[in-house]
């Protein structure tokens, strides 16, 4: 079998590419999730729920469940201090 021509092997990824990260962020108009905000920041599930326990990431309880505003999510991860008020979670 012939070796294939330079057009017609694969081409090489470029540079911009390899570095630009993939990660789809959730949408602005609402409120994020647990995953939402583990999928953003990269880590955990657990991840999360264990800094918003130690009262070091800004949330929102609504009835049972955990909510985040984008805004502070995007806040904390720049290092900067967030709009809303961080409470320890209770259990």
């Amino acid at each position: 079998m012939a070796p294939l021509a330079p057009s017609c092997r694969n081409p090489e990824p470029k540079r911009d590419d390899m570095n630009t990260p993939t990660i789809p962020t959730p949408p602005d108009d609402r409120l994020w999730t647990v995953k939402d905000v583990a999928r953003y920041l990269g880590v955990s599930a657990s991840w999360v729920y264990q800094h918003v326990a130690a009262g070091e990431l800004p949330y929102r309880r609504i009835g049972g469940l955990v909510r985040f505003f984008p805004e502070d999510v995007r806040a904390y991860a720049r290092g900067e201090p967030a709009s809303s008020p961080v409470l320890p979670l209770r259990r």
